[in-house]
């Protein structure tokens, strides 16, 4: 039993052709470059796998670099909730619905919380799991539909 080549299994480039229609499907093509690069069984086995784990590393950093982004963009930053932006709105209407103030506790005020320091550590972490949840799942999702589309 040998170590697979991982050189030969991240290459991914559909073979050439000298005619301007390539003669593979969407997931048959993918799966046959897969087994001319991969060489082996075991070797298909690895890319196949790393295909996956690349779903979910993707929704793992997406979800916790992106949560934060977003949630800046909307106005809550580490400055406070920026004038005239979605987040003054939402402060704005929750002010007015409790009667002058914002709610400890509320949507508004876990929002700036967060907009302020950011995440805990744990926090993170949920937020990781989250997004590698909706990687793998976005991935089993694109795997089936192709499926679909090869038959």
């Amino acid at each position: 039993l040998t170590a697979p080549r991982l050189s030969h299994v991240i290459r991914f480039r559909p073979p050439l052709r000298h005619h301007s229609v390539p003669d593979w499907g969407i997931e048959a093509g993918k799966d046959q470059t897969l087994q001319k690069v991969a060489g082996n069984e075991e070797e298909l086995e690895v890319a196949r796998a790393m295909d996956k784990v690349g779903f979910v590393v993707t929704g793992a950093v997406t979800a916790v670099v992106g949560v934060p982004l977003a949630i800046g963009m909307v106005g809550f930053t580490t400055a406070g909730i920026a004038a005239g932006s979605v987040a003054a709105k939402m402060m704005s209407a929750a002010a007015v619905a409790n009667g002058g103030g914002v709610a400890a506790g509320s949507m508004v005020s876990i929002l700036q919380s967060i907009g302020a320091v950011g995440f805990s550590t744990a926090g993170n972490a949920v937020l990781g799991a989250i997004g590698a949840g909706t990687g793998a799942g976005t991935g089993a999702a694109l795997r089936a539909v192709r499926s679909l589309l090869s038959k």
